[in-house]
Formats: structure tokens, sequence, C-alpha cells
């Protein structure tokens, strides 16, 4: 099996499972995520979910993060601040592009929009992303 493929799985559940153990109640459905994400077979099938696991962890910063973090790379698996990195070059590449291709990458830069609107600096412009999100939705 893929060497990446099982990393991002491996990187999944145990963000999950972190999550798990830190909220202050068990949440049910992330046992079936993890099972869900144990299951993947393809690259394909993880990328999405990868993307849903850095959304599910977003408000994770400080001692909560570094904590995260060092627990992912004892594991030698890339920390979340990695994986927050990288999915905000994909979301430049895509704006540079001047096109979404996938579905994921439409969910990624939708999931994009909803963050920086709450912020005040970005550095991809918010009418850029809505600009690709109307024209993805549009040939639909």
């Amino acid at each position: 099996m893929d060497k990446e493929l099982n990393r991002l799985k491996e990187f999944c559940v145990e963000v999950l499972e972190y999550i798990n153990r830190t909220e202050h109640e068990e949440i049910p459905f992330l046992k079936d995520m993890i099972k869900v994400v144990s299951s993947f077979k393809n690259k394909r099938d993880i990328n999405s979910t990868v993307s849903e696991v850095i959304e599910m962890s977003q408000d994770y910063t400080g001692e909560k993060l570094e904590l995260l973090n060092e627990t992912l790379e004892a594991k030698n698996l890339p920390s979340l601040t990695f994986m927050r990195s990288k999915e905000s070059r994909l979301v430049l590449s895509i704006v540079q592009r001047g096109a979404i291709k996938t579905d994921d990458e439409f969910r990624l830069l939708n999931s994009y929009l909803n963050e920086t609107s709450t912020k005040k600096s970005s550095s991809v412009s918010i009418e850029s992303v809505n600009s690709l999100l109307r024209a993805y939705e549009t040939n639909q």
C-alpha cells in the first residue's frame, strides 16, 4: 500500500483520537470516522478527510496545538501546523491557477473562505476565492 496514504491515514486517526481524548466528553462519531479512515484504499478517498480533520482542529492553538504537534511528530507523522500550511499552499496554487478542478478543491476553498472571513489579513483575496467558487458552481 502507498506509504503516503498510510501516513495520511495515521495522521487523521491520531488527530481524531487526540480530539476525543482532550474534549470534555467523548464524541461518538469520531470513533466511526476513525473506522472509515482506516478502511481507505487510495489517496483520493483520504484527501477530503484530511481537510475535514484540519478544519475540525482549527481551534487548536497554543499549548493544545504544541502537544498535538509533539504527539504527531513522535510518531513520525506530519505536524498539524505543517498540514495547515500545506493547505494554505494548496489554496494559493488553486487561486493562481485560476480554476477549481475538483469537488475537493471546491471544499478546500470554501473552508478557507469561511476561516478568513473572520480574519483581517490573508495572503489570498476573498474576492478571488469567491469568484472561483461561483465559477465552479455555475459549471456544475
